[in-house]
């Protein structure tokens, strides 16, 4: 049993709204300091330092769990990634042959087979017979891959928000901190953004 493993998935949903909140407030903070509300900078600062942070440590709570059921056991095994590719393949043609017999028994025509999943297969190239193409799973290593540079820029996002929250208390309206602090919380929301949307990128693989 894992670190935390019965209760990924309630931490993988706190995960992903935190970090929906941070990216927000990150974004908010932007548009803020873009139009020169001072008001309450200090306080969308501090929001934007918690909910990096809480986010952060969920993530790294919940990591262990991804690291060793999603990445090792499926993501870089592609004996496991075409596994599911034909346990899918086999319950869709499933599904299609039980339609076929109930449009039989109801003297209606036959319903059309559903389209071949899609998701863990690499498309056709040019030439290529679709058959052949639809036994080649796609090599989802790349994926994991893709996750490890999403952790680098949580941690750069995660290091800007703190570096916004110190000078957004200690300067929040003079003209030189207010330009590094535009450009700070500017890079804390880009890099919240490219976190997020390549975490729910790999999760449409992959799921804990």
């Amino acid at each position: 049993m894992l670190f935390l493993e019965n209760s990924a998935r309630v931490l993988l949903v706190a995960h992903a709204v935190v970090g929906a909140a941070a990216v927000a407030a990150a974004t908010h903070l932007v548009v803020w300091l873009k139009k020169r509300r001072h008001a309450g900078v200090r306080w969308f600062a501090l929001a934007v330092c918690v909910l990096y942070a809480v986010q952060f440590a969920l993530g790294n709570f919940i990591y262990p769990v991804y690291r060793v059921r999603v990445r090792a056991e499926y993501l870089d095994q592609p004996g496991a990634v075409a596994a599911a590719q034909a346990a899918r393949s086999e319950a869709r043609a499933n599904v299609d042959a039980l339609a076929r017999a109930q449009a039989a028994q109801a003297g209606r025509a036959s319903a059309p087979p559903s389209p071949a999943p899609a998701a863990d297969e690499e498309p056709a190239l040019a030439g290529e017979d679709p058959a052949d193409a639809a036994q080649e799973p796609l090599p989802l290593y790349k994926v994991a891959r893709t996750f490890d540079i999403k952790e680098h820029w949580a941690a750069l996002g995660l290091a800007l928000a703190l570096g916004v929250c110190f000078l957004a208390r200690r300067h929040p309206a003079e003209a030189g901190p207010r330009d590094l602090l535009f450009a700070l919380a500017l890079g804390a929301a880009l890099a919240g953004w490219i976190a997020a949307l390549i975490g729910v990128w790999v999760t449409l693989f992959r799921a804990i």
